[in-house]
């Protein structure tokens, strides 16, 4: 079993990498949907929070970084790798990404998102260029962001790490009990 200080760190660590990597999401959606629509967004009409965080892409890379632990994956080195990581990126989020949009549509009862006039769509929900990019961001969280991430943690604290998981989540919940309520 194991300790509580040893679930505190990795419990600290999981909510600062699910903020990164919703940071990166919110900045990806909010850079897309400036380009699409042709002029900035604003920096807070992304997202379902008020902080510049979409939490979905938070939880989206950690469920892909433990499918690419898999032994099978794990094996895979060089293009390969970046291959699975494509492919799987592409597929994995897309199904996720329906999921998802029927589960908060049901639980909010608004449609968050909409690919109408996207090519190829399913129900305004998923798209094939969305999932293209999806594996495009798989590849560069496998590749570049959870290794950058693993470097950026090595350097920190215990005690730093938990101070900024535990800040996260402190605002993480706040905005989302404000919004939600």
């Amino acid at each position: 079993m194991k300790s509580p200080s040893i679930i505190l760190d990795l419990l600290c660590r999981s909510i600062l990498f699910l903020t990164v990597c919703g940071l990166i999401g919110w900045c990806y959606e909010t850079i897309l949907t400036s380009i699409l629509w042709g002029h900035f967004c604003g920096f807070f009409s992304r997202g379902l929070l008020h902080v510049p965080v979409c939490p979905i892409y938070g939880f989206f890379a950690m469920l892909l970084l433990r499918i690419f632990r898999l032994p099978f994956l794990k094996r895979q080195t060089g293009w390969k790798r970046c291959f699975w990581a494509f492919i799987l990126g592409s597929s994995i989020s897309t199904i996720l990404e329906l999921g998802c949009s029927y589960l908060l549509e049901w639980i909010l009862g608004d449609f968050l998102w909409s690919y109408s006039g996207w090519l190829l769509n399913f129900q305004e929900r998923i798209s094939l260029p969305s999932s293209l990019l999806f594996g495009i961001l798989t590849l560069l969280l496998i590749v570049a962001v959870a290794p950058a991430f693993q470097k950026l943690i090595q350097r920190l604290s215990r005690r730093m790490i938990c101070i900024l998981g535990c800040s996260c989540a402190l605002v993480l919940g706040a905005d989302l009990a404000v919004t939600l309520l």
